[in-house]
C-alpha cells in the first residue's frame, strides 16, 4: 500500500511539473525558446529509437561503463593495499580527497589540455569517482564483523570464500546505497566533458550541436533523455539489490 502511495505521489508530481512547463511554453508562445512537450517527446522517440540516436546513446554510456569500472578496479586495488599496510593511507587518502576537491571544471580543462578530445570524458568520469569509490570500498571493509572473521578463521575457512562470502556483501551493501547518486554524477561530468571537447557521436556532442543550430526542442530532449537513464539506473539497481537481498536471505536460511 505504501509503494502504491509514493508511486501515486511521483507520477503527481511529474505530471504537475508537464502541465506548469506546457503553461508556461503556451505563455511565453515562443517554440525556439521553450518548445512544447508533443515537439519534445517526438524527438526523445526518434533520439532513442533511431540507429544514429542508438549509436549516440551507446557511445555515452560506453563511455559511462568504462569509467566506472576503472574507477571501482582502481578504488578496490587501493583500498586492498591500504588495508594491508595501514600507514599507506596517509599518503593515499590525501590525493584522493584533493581529487573529489578540484572543481570538475578544472578536471576537464587539465583532461583538455593533456589528453586527446575523445579520451578527456573518460579521464574525467575516472577522477572524479574514484575518490568516492575508494572511501565506500575501504568503509565496507573496515565494517566487516571481526567476529565472523575470527570463526572464519577458526573453521579454516578457505579464502575465497571468506571474500566471497562475508567481504563482497559488505562492500556491495556500502556500494548499494550511493551507486545510482556516483553513476549520475559520472554521467553528468562525462556529458560535460563531451561538450567543452565536442566529441562526435556523443549525447554531449549532439547538446553543443543542437545549441549551435538553437534547436531546442532536440536540445531538451537529449537533456530529458539523460534525465530517463538515470531513472533506468535507479530502477536497476533497485531490482537487483531486491534480488540480491532476497538471495541472500535463502542462502542463509
Amino acid at each position: 500500500m505504501k509503494n502504491i502511495s509514493n508511486n501515486f505521489f511521483t507520477c503527481l508530481g511529474w505530471l504537475t511539473l508537464a502541465i506548469l512547463y506546457s503553461l508556461l511554453a503556451f505563455k511565453t508562445d515562443n517554440p525556439l525558446l521553450l518548445p512544447t512537450l508533443f515537439s519534445i517527446g517526438k524527438n526523445i522517440f526518434i533520439n532513442i529509437f533511431s540507429l544514429e540516436g542508438f549509436i549516440i546513446i551507446c557511445n555515452t554510456l560506453k563511455t559511462l561503463f568504462f569509467s566506472t569500472i576503472s574507477s571501482i578496479g582502481i578504488a578496490i586495488f587501493f583500498a586492498i593495499i591500504t588495508k594491508i599496510i595501514p600507514m599507506l593511507s596517509f599518503l593515499i587518502q590525501p590525493i584522493f580527497s584533493l581529487l573529489k576537491s578540484i572543481p570538475t571544471i578544472g578536471l576537464i580543462l587539465i583532461a583538455l589540455i593533456y589528453l586527446k578530445l575523445d579520451l578527456a570524458p573518460l579521464f574525467i568520469g575516472i577522477v572524479i569517482s574514484v575518490g568516492i569509490f575508494y572511501d565506500l570500498i575501504l568503509s565496507g571493509i573496515n565494517s566487516v564483523d571481526s567476529s565472523l572473521l575470527e570463526m572464519a578463521k577458526l573453521y579454516k575457512v578457505k579464502k575465497i570464500y571468506i571474500i566471497k562470502e562475508i567481504y563482497i556483501p559488505s562492500i556491495f551493501w556500502k556500494l548499494n546505497t550511493s551507486l545510482h547518486s556516483i553513476l549520475s554524477l559520472i554521467l553528468k561530468v562525462i556529458i560535460a566533458g563531451e561538450v567543452l571537447a565536442n566529441v562526435n557521436k556523443t549525447i554531449g556532442g549532439e547538446l553543443i550541436i543542437q545549441k549551435n543550430y538553437f534547436n531546442t526542442d532536440i536540445f531538451f530532449s537529449w537533456l530529458l533523455i539523460v534525465a530517463i537513464l538515470s531513472i533506468i539506473f535507479e530502477t536497476l539497481i533497485k531490482y537487483f539489490s531486491s534480488k540480491y537481498r532476497r538471495w541472500d536471505k535463502n542462502a542463509s536460511n
